[in-house]
């Protein structure tokens, strides 16, 4: 019986570190979305605020060619 017991509480301790590493998997990965999408608004308003884009972005293609 105490074997069982021992068996028991093994298993529960198992499944409670699983848990705790897919929460942690998980929390780590929303993050980096996050990540990515604030680096795509950063990137998109250093070119808006570069000089050459205000220079070359109002219908001349030079910049483009």
């Amino acid at each position: 019986m105490e074997k069982v017991k021992y068996l028991v509480n093994e298993i529960e301790l198992y499944s409670a570190l699983c848990d705790d590493l897919q929460a942690i998997i998980t929390e780590r990965i929303w993050n980096s979305r996050v990540e990515l999408i604030v680096a795509h608004g950063e990137i998109g308003k250093r070119i808006l605020e570069d000089p050459l884009y205000k220079k070359y972005s109002k219908q001349s293609k030079e910049f483009l060619e």
